[in-house]
C-alpha cells in the first residue's frame, strides 16, 4: 500500500462463500473413478475453501462431505496401501481436520482399525501427513462426545504414543510442536 507510513492498511477482498453446487461437484469428483491430479485438485479446492471461513465449514458438513473424505484418508487402510493415494490420502486428511466433525463422527472414528491406521500415519514420518493425523486424534479426544473409554483406546492404541512423542522431538517442523 502506497500509504502504509500513514497508517493505511490493505483491506483483504472478501471471497465469495461456497455454494452446494459447488461442493457437492467437489465430492463427485472426489468420489469418482477417475485417478490421479484431478481428484487431488478437488480435495485441495475442498480444502481451501474449508480454510476460508466457518460458513464453508458448516456448508461442506452440511452436505456430506465428511464421510467422502473419512473414505478417502481411510481407503486401503487395512492393507496399509501408501503409494497408490498418498497425496490424495494426504489432502482429505488436511481437508477432514479443517472440519468440525469430531463430535458427530466420534464413534466411527474411534473404531479400532482405524486408530490403528491413524497410528501408523503418525509414525510414517511424512510430516504433514502425521501432523494431520496427530491432529484428528487430538480432536477426537478432546471433542465433547469422547468418553473416557474412547480416550483410553485413543492412548491405548499401538503405536500411537510413540508416534506423538516422535512429532514432539522433531524441531525442524514448528507445527509438530
Amino acid at each position: 500500500v502506497a500509504n502504509k507510513s500513514l497508517g493505511v492498511e490493505r483491506i483483504p477482498t472478501p471471497k465469495q462463500p461456497a455454494n452446494p453446487e459447488q461442493v457437492a461437484l467437489l465430492a463427485q469428483e472426489i468420489t469418482s473413478n477417475r485417478c490421479g491430479w484431478a481428484k487431488v485438485d478437488a480435495l485441495r479446492c475442498l480444502r481451501n475453501l474449508a480454510n476460508e471461513s466457518e460458513k464453508n465449514r458448516r456448508l461442506i458438513v452440511e452436505m456430506g462431505v465428511v464421510p467422502v473424505l473419512m473414505s478417502a484418508v481411510f481407503c486401503g487402510a487395512m492393507e496399509r496401501e501408501l503409494a497408490v493415494s498418498d497425496e490424495v490420502r494426504k489432502e482429505a486428511l488436511g481437508s477432514l481436520v479443517s472440519l468440525p466433525v469430531c463430535d458427530k463422527y466420534c464413534d466411527e472414528l474411534s473404531q479400532p482399525q482405524k486408530l490403528t491406521f491413524l497410528s501408523y500415519l503418525l509414525q510414517l514420518g511424512n510430516d504433514e501427513l502425521s501432523i494431520n493425523a496427530a491432529s484428528l486424534v487430538e480432536s477426537l479426544a478432546s471433542s465433547e462426545n469422547a468418553t473416557d473409554e474412547m480416550r483410553c483406546n485413543i492412548g491405548g492404541t499401538e503405536g500411537m504414543m510413540q508416534g506423538f512423542v516422535g512429532l514432539v522431538r522433531k524441531t525442524d517442523y514448528p507445527r509438530a510442536m
